[in-house]
């Protein structure tokens, strides 16, 4: 697995933009546009990357926010108030029409993100996180080390052996460029009654 995995990267650095440094203080206070990578289809690695999230807007209060979540759990947007943009996937339908794929790999392109989250769980890989983050075409692309993908991200982050919460893990990706406050419990926000019933 570690084999394929390697030569599975290699073939998408060739791809992908190449990796540069990992961010100075000065490329930091010039972010605007954001990218987190989240297509897992269990609810509750959804609602794990929520703290990333809040984290991330309270450190780039002027940024804008965008999420790639599964479309399964579209639904939770209304929950997550600190995203500004949600972008919905469909493992299957990009599997069986590599053309929508294409068009999202451009959509992200367009989309000039300074800083680009995989935001898989740090215990194995994900391809599909990896690809998308690799053809993103972001500045600044950041990732926990498994071993075969450290030269996919400009910023790859140790893995920690130690036990440690899922919510932690994902704010390490944060803390390993700049000083995180956050809360690290995975709260939804509160809605009203009257918005369902609207």
């Amino acid at each position: 697995v570690a084999i394929l995995t390697s030569c599975w990267c290699a073939s998408l650095a060739r791809l992908a933009t190449p990796p540069r440094s990992a961010p100075s203080e000065q490329d930091l206070a010039k972010v605007r546009r954001i990218l987190v990578v989240r297509p897992d289809e269990r609810i509750g690695n959804a609602i794990l990357i929520i703290p990333l999230l809040n984290a991330l807007k309270k450190r780039f209060p002027n940024s804008h926010l965008s999420l790639i979540m599964s479309r399964r759990y579209w639904d939770l947007r209304e929950f997550i108030p600190s995203v500004d943009e949600f972008i919905a996937f469909d493992k299957k339908h990009y599997a069986r029409n590599p053309v929508a794929f294409i068009g999202l790999v451009r959509r992200l392109r367009r989309g000039d993100f300074d800083l680009v989250f995989d935001a898989s769980g740090d215990h194995s890989v994900s391809f599909t996180h990896l690809a998308i983050t690799g053809l993103s075409g972001g500045r600044f692309r950041i990732g926990h080390n498994r071993g075969e993908t450290t030269n996919c991200y400009e910023v790859a982050v140790p893995v920690s052996q130690a036990p440690r919460y899922e919510t932690e893990r994902h704010l390490d990706l944060l803390r390993a460029i700049t000083t995180v406050d956050a809360d690290p419990r995975p709260l939804l926000r509160d809605v009203p009654d009257t918005e369902f019933a609207s």
